[in-house]
């Protein structure tokens, strides 16, 4: 341990030479702790990974070096008690330990029966604004998760994948690679970098979008599973009025995935665990609903089930433009936008496809209800229960990801949300109601891939329970999860809550 300006720092090397021993010289200047900590890095080319609520890295600091050892130039700016540091490739971990336990041994205790919990929030490097749907994963394993609205996520690894390499990854962004032995048991802020892509860096040539779509249509069978795969998946879904949640359910099952040369039909659902929590005040029971559910979101699956955008027979009704190159995964893309042609008034989608320029893959889609028409299309989403309810649709927008696995893409994460007005007619004033669901893929599995039997099945338009709703890891137990929303939180705890239980089949 180095005891330096009142500051206990334990540091724990995996390299035969700590970065920690260099030497750098910066000249004095007042930044805050983030801008020092980047300046540093730049320099010394290690990466520091921390959270940020123990360090403040807001904090206004003085940074001055001058051939002054990195350790020696931490010290003095962190200056926070019970700080550690631990090196591990090129990253340097700054965590907060308890006085009691601040020395940490040279090796740690691997629990073989547990799984390491990963925690982290993902945030732009350039703007500091937290990133929603970031992809979350451990790649080899097929294992992974997504971050929440609040850019937060956890994900639980298990104890035989302690060396291995968990990959942050978003659309438009440089994707981060971070050792999962040195986040085990830590909450860290992981920062993306934007990567625009020069134009220099692509090969320049005349592309008609609308033939590269057809393009990536016609490479489904080759880009996509050609065998049956288990996708095991986390769902929730949700109905708010103005702020207050009327219901939140969420479940984990498996899907059966059928090739994608099949029909939809053959895909199949078996529940493995799920709970569901509704107000109690059954007075202002939801009046609408969204045509949604399991169903729903399997049917968001577009290289399978064909939406009119990908259909070459509707196509003469799009007008495809390309927008942009970006980069996801590390995998340059076309970005074509899409939206209906002029002089059709009735609801059609309008939005973005993201395509490989290598395999003219389809890697996903942002698209939404052409906002001009968007209040025709309340028949198309909604079921009233009464005919003194109006119900006046206002955005209805859906995100859909893929990610590549052993040679081929799977579905990864599909978002849906519908926002609408209803008006009572005994009532002077409307309601806003905002109904979303949400699916991502936490694991894949290709081996010993096959049908369920007729009882382990649920219909994938029935509705789901749960067996308690208090917020704890060891509800899932091994299973990982969507972390829910600071907000989604608060507005259950406002609530007086009926528990509905029900078991899935394990």
């Amino acid at each position: 341990m180095v005891l330096l300006l009142s500051l206990c720092i334990t540091i724990i090397s995996f390299a035969q030479k700590s970065p920690l021993d260099q030497r750098v010289t910066i000249e004095s200047k007042r930044v805050t702790l983030y801008e020092a900590l980047n300046l540093i890095s730049d320099q010394i080319g290690y990466n520091f990974v921390y959270d940020s609520k123990d360090l403040d890295s807001d904090r206004k600091v003085k940074l001055e070096a001058k051939n002054d050892p990195i350790l020696i130039v931490l010290s003095g700016l962190l200056n926070r008690p019970n700080l550690a540091i631990k090196v591990l490739d090129k990253y340097i971990l700054i965590y907060r330990v308890a006085l009691v336990s601040a020395i940490v041994p040279e090796s740690l205790t691997v629990d073989s029966i547990h799984p390491f919990i990963v925690k982290g929030r993902v945030f732009d490097k350039e703007t500091k604004e937290l990133i929603p749907y970031a992809t979350v994963g451990v790649v080899e394993q097929g294992i992974g998760t997504i971050t929440n609205m609040d850019g937060f996520f956890v994900m639980k690894v298990p104890s035989k994948q302690l060396i291995s390499t968990l990959t942050i990854s978003h659309l438009g962004y440089k994707s981060q690679a971070l050792p999962v032995e040195l986040l085990s048991g830590q909450q860290v802020d992981i920062y993306l970098e934007p990567h625009s892509i020069s134009i220099q860096e692509v090969i320049i040539r005349s592309v008609d979008p609308q033939a590269l779509v057809e393009k990536a249509m016609a490479q489904i069978s080759h880009n996509y599973g050609e065998t049956p795969a288990f996708l095991t998946s986390f769902y929730r879904e949700g109905v708010v009025k103005n702020s207050d949640f009327l219901s939140y359910s969420e479940a984990v099952f498996k899907v059966y995935k059928s090739p994608y040369t099949l029909s939809p039909e053959m895909d199949q659902v078996k529940l493995l665990k799920s709970r569901k929590i509704r107000s109690g005040d059954q007075r202002d029971t939801l009046i609408v609903k969204m045509k949604a559910g399991i169903s729903a979101s399997l049917s968001l699956d577009i290289v399978k089930s064909i939406p009119e955008f990908l259909d070459k027979e509707y196509m003469i009704n799009y007008r495809y433009t390309r927008s942009d190159i970006v980069t996801l995964d590390s995998l340059t893309v076309y970005a074509i936008s899409f939206e209906q042609q002029k002089g059709i008034i009735e609801p059609f989608f309008k939005g973005v496809l993201y395509i490989t320029m290598d395999s003219l893959a389809i890697l996903g889609a942002d698209f939404e209800i052409n906002p001009e028409f968007v209040e025709k299309s309340g028949s198309q989403l909604v079921v009233k229960k009464s005919s003194k309810i109006k119900v006046i649709p206002t955005k209805v927008a859906y995100s859909v990801r893929y990610k590549h696995w052993n040679g081929k893409y799977y579905l990864s994460h599909i978002r849906g949300d519908l926002y609408m007005k209803v008006k009572m007619s005994s009532r002077l004033f409307s309601s806003n109601y905002h109904v979303f669901l949400e699916m991502a893929t936490i694991q894949i599995e290709l081996d010993k891939v096959t049908r369920f039997s007729r009882n382990e099945i649920i219909n994938s338009r029935a509705v789901f329970s749960e067996l308690d709703f208090t917020y704890d890891d060891e509800f899932w137990r091994e299973f990982n999860f969507i972390a829910p929303e600071a907000s989604l939180l608060e507005s259950m705890r406002r609530i007086a809550p009926i528990i509905e239980n029900m078991e899935g089949t394990n």
